[in-house]
């Protein structure tokens, strides 16, 4: 009986051993797995930031064709704006702000005067109906539209409970259903010039670093941009063969937006 507990002990233990250097074998494949995931994804990441050379975008895009932008007379907008102008995009702009949108308009003429531009004044919070968005893209339905950017934002740094309730609608409204909205009567019309031309259309959405980290004061603002950035991905995975669909995502940016001081005028086409 004696030998049998002695056996018993000893097949434990070789057992116990056994398991013990299996696990820690796994424990070490599974590290050397994470490791080069970590390390690919370094690689891929300094190529696609570092190395890799700017898309063409004239040539993927079509150059003379129209880019619909929401929000344009200052800030990341007209930043926006110039760059495309530069690169002989024609402009349709908009904006709630008249005078910032006369004042782009003339300092984009003065930068790309090749170019045509359109500019008009809209509220995107008074929109109601499917109609009065329809009316704000009327305007350009004959052009050959092929980059809308949904850039039109406005941010209140207050408590919940101190945001007026018609301010949190318009929120929604200005950040959510025109950037929806807009993208979905766009929609056709960007795939059917991407399926009959060799060239793309793009849909660029502005989101914001708050849709990944929320913070005090700006509680819906976060709810929004993470809207954002949601139905970009979402709209990516169901177009991405025949459009491009993008999301910015920038942090703190010098504009009207928060503050008066002139907008960093930087975009990045980087691939």
């Amino acid at each position: 009986m004696e030998h049998f507990y002695i056996a018993a002990l000893t097949l434990v233990i070789l057992l116990f051993w056994y398991f013990t250097g299996l696990a820690y074998t796994l424990i070490f494949y599974l590290g050397v797995g994470r490791l080069l995931l970590m390390l690919v994804s370094v690689v891929q990441w300094t190529k696609e930031h570092f190395l890799s050379s700017r898309l063409d975008l004239p040539q993927r895009y079509g150059k003379g064709s129209w880019v619909f932008i929401t929000g344009a007379a200052n800030g990341i907008g007209l930043a926006y704006a110039k760059k495309f102008a530069s690169l002989g995009f024609n402009l349709y702009i908009i904006d709630i702000d008249d005078k910032g949108l006369d004042n782009a308009k003339q300092v984009i003429e003065k930068e790309a005067p090749q170019v045509e531009i359109v500019t008009k004044i809209f509220n995107l919070a008074n929109l109601q109906t499917i109609e009065d968005y329809q009316e704000v893209l009327d305007v350009v339905k004959d052009k050959d539209v092929s980059i809308v950017i949904n850039n039109a934002g406005f941010l209140s740094l207050m408590q919940l409970d101190e945001v007026p309730a018609s301010q949190v609608i318009n929120m929604f409204k200005v950040h959510c259903m025109a950037t929806a909205l807009f993208s979905r009567l766009m929609y056709k019309k960007l795939v059917s010039r991407t399926i009959d031309s060799n060239n793309k259309s793009a849909i660029i959405n502005m989101a914001s670093v708050c849709s990944y980290s929320p913070s005090d004061k700006t509680v819906i603002y976060n709810c929004v941009k993470a809207f954002n950035s949601f139905f970009s991905k979402g709209l990516n995975m169901e177009a991405h063969q025949n459009l491009d669909v993008l999301t910015a995502c920038p942090g703190y940016v010098s504009t009207a937006f928060l503050n008066e001081r002139k907008a960093l005028d930087t975009i990045d086409t980087t691939t």
